[in-house]
């Protein structure tokens, strides 16, 4: 489901459900004409594990199911509010400590398709989380 507002696409498509030590995927989102993501990570259950990695993704190819994607870096640390915890331990993924959620993460985007990724580290068996992505323009 898209809505638009004036120059803003927002998606309600996301992942919702167990995490592993594997990257599980949302939905991919259309992003023509958008310049930012936005993953609203809300971890429901931490379980036994120490971080969740988060990463977003875009693809130039028209088609989802077919596309070749590519791991869109993080220009800046988070730095708003609430979000001074979250570090950047790759060019292009976010560590969110244990028990430190929800968060906002924000990437830009100059790409046709994108999707944001999870995965959780040490023990991941009982964590559940959800991740809804949104596109736009800023």
């Amino acid at each position: 489901m898209t809505l638009s507002v004036g120059a803003i696409k927002s998606s309600a498509l996301g992942f919702s459900g167990a995490l592993t030590n594997a990257y599980q995927f949302t939905t991919p989102a259309n992003a023509d004409f958008c310049n930012q993501i936005l993953a609203y990570v809300n971890v429901t259950n931490f379980a036994a594990l120490a971080t969740v990695e988060v990463k977003a993704q875009g693809s130039y190819d028209g088609d989802p199911n077919t596309a070749n994607w590519f791991d869109i870096p993080i220009k800046n640390a988070p730095t708003t509010a609430g979000n001074e915890d979250i570090s950047v331990i790759k060019a292009d993924v976010a560590q969110i400590p244990a028990g430190d959620a929800p968060k906002v993460i924000a990437w830009q985007c100059m790409y046709k398709q994108v999707r944001a990724a999870i995965k959780g580290t040490g023990t991941a068996a009982g964590s559940t989380a959800t991740v809804t992505l949104a596109v736009g323009v800023c």
